[in-house]
């Protein structure tokens, strides 16, 4: 899959741990989802971060990616 999107994040503007935060951190969860929600390229981000287990990606967190992850797959 290709991240040519990545380029355009907003996340590049800021460093990579707050997107990363230790799951008891909910301030920083929705600092990293506020930066997400104006995001041009968030829903290429969220598309990349379905495969992924760790972090905030495309404003949603690993839980949040799970849950869309069964949804998707009851709809299949």
């Amino acid at each position: 899959m290709a991240v040519e999107w990545i380029d355009r994040a907003r996340c590049r503007e800021v460093g990579t741990e707050l997107f990363f935060p230790e799951a008891s951190d909910p301030v920083t969860v929705l600092r990293a989802k506020r930066i997400c929600g104006s995001c041009e390229v968030q829903a290429e981000c969220l598309q990349y971060g379905l495969r992924e287990t760790h972090g905030i990606w495309g404003g949603t967190t690993e839980a949040e990616r799970r849950q869309i992850r069964k949804r998707q797959k009851v709809s299949a």
